[in-house]
């Protein structure tokens, strides 16, 4: 301690006490809050990629199963009234179809057929029916197929026709079948325009001889929407591949579709969350640091007061030794004097008196001490 005073030395201590822990706290505390603030900021979009593949496989299983049902559906199911079948199948429907009464699943919105010529029919309406609805309006039901007729003629019938012909204009796919032997291919899933908006059609492609028809249903994209219902976040579906993290492709047979989850509104609550967390931190950690930094200071100061009366109490007892030297040398050379019969014997009474005023001087200065000794001991004594 002679070197930097004890004062010093407790600055130092507690430089090394305060400083050292609370850099070591920050380092540590800081990644943690870093840490968990980027897990809160990574889990909307990490469930929001783990809610679009579970939405995507839950939306191929669906479509997959509906294909594959209607893949079963015989074709004939699929013909308007007592269509006739042309070429050497000269046959006709014998009762109606199924169909006739609409779509049984309720994800599909129509069935039809298109054949060689590109004329498309609907087997929920007849060709006798389908013109007096066009001409008359009068039944309700006729005339709502009728505007379905209408909407996939307009919107897709060529778009559908031309998904199975070569650039020569000759089908691709299934070939007129020979011998009486009607060829059927599976469902494929194709992209349309159908009500504005875009739409699921799967297609096959039927061979019978001299002809080959081209059979399909329509799922529109808002029932499609249906199949998300219960997402934890807002999700869409749309045709095309993923585009972002977000995304998940539907796998189907033909064609591309994707699932998209919205997480934007999670994201920024989980943004505010990172921030209080991070922003806890630094708040613990200043008001931490800084009660620590005061209770260091308040320790230094205390050893510099502690050290500041110290000397204050070594310059009091050198000032008290010097006053008491003053009264004792003149009690001494007085006392002499009067033992040794040196100096004026007619002064004798004065040495005396100045004896008797050197001590009176001494027990003013002990009385001084010794009321100080009290003070500090807590024991004042006031008389008001």
């Amino acid at each position: 301690t002679g070197r930097f005073g004890r004062t010093g030395v407790a600055a130092r201590l507690v430089a090394v006490g305060v400083i050292g822990p609370c850099a070591a706290w920050f380092v540590v505390g800081s990644r943690a809050a870093r840490e968990q603030a980027a897990r809160l900021e990574s889990g909307p979009g990490e469930m929001a990629r783990q809610e679009a593949a579970r939405l995507a496989g839950q939306v191929s299983l669906r479509l997959e199963a509906l294909r594959q049902s209607e893949s079963r559906r015989p074709f004939e199911e699929y013909l308007s009234g007592s269509e006739l079948l042309p070429g050497d199948c000269a046959w006709e429907l014998a009762e109606r179809s199924p169909l006739a009464e609409g779509p049984a699943d309720p994800l599909i919105w129509t069935h039809f057929q298109i054949d060689d010529l590109g004329l498309l029919t609907l087997p929920t309406l007849g060709d006798e029916a389908g013109l007096i609805g066009r001409e008359r309006g009068a039944d309700p039901v006729e005339a709502l197929q009728v505007a379905i007729l209408d909407e996939l003629e307009c919107a897709s019938a060529d778009h559908i026709a031309a998904l199975h012909r070569s650039p020569d204009g000759s089908p691709r796919g299934a070939a007129p079948a020979s011998g009486g032997v009607i060829a059927v291919q599976p469902f494929s899933w194709h992209t349309v325009s159908v009500k504005g908006q875009a739409a699921l059609v799967a297609i096959r492609e039927i061979g019978i001889p001299s002809i080959v028809l081209t059979q399909g249903f329509v799922v529109l994209s808002e029932d499609l929407s249906r199949l998300l219902h219960g997402s934890l976040y807002p999700a869409t579906i749309k045709p095309g591949r993923p585009s972002s993290a977000h995304e998940a492709a539907v796998a189907i047979h033909g064609d591309s579709w994707t699932v998209a989850v919205d997480s934007s509104l999670a994201a920024a609550k989980a943004a505010g969350e990172a921030r209080r967390v991070r922003g806890s931190f630094y708040a613990t950690f200043s008001f931490g640091s800084l009660a620590a930094l005061r209770a260091g200071c308040a320790v230094v100061l205390l050893v510099r007061r502690t050290d500041r009366l110290a000397r204050e109490r070594a310059r009091f007892a050198a000032a008290a030794a010097h006053e008491l030297r003053t009264p004792l040398a003149g009690m001494q050379l007085f006392s002499e004097m009067l033992a040794d019969g040196t100096g004026d014997p007619s002064r004798a009474g004065e040495y005396a008196r100045r004896i008797a005023d050197e001590a009176q001087r001494m027990g003013r200065l002990v009385t001084n001490m010794l009321g100080l000794a009290r003070l500090e001991r807590g024991e004042p004594t006031v008389h008001p």
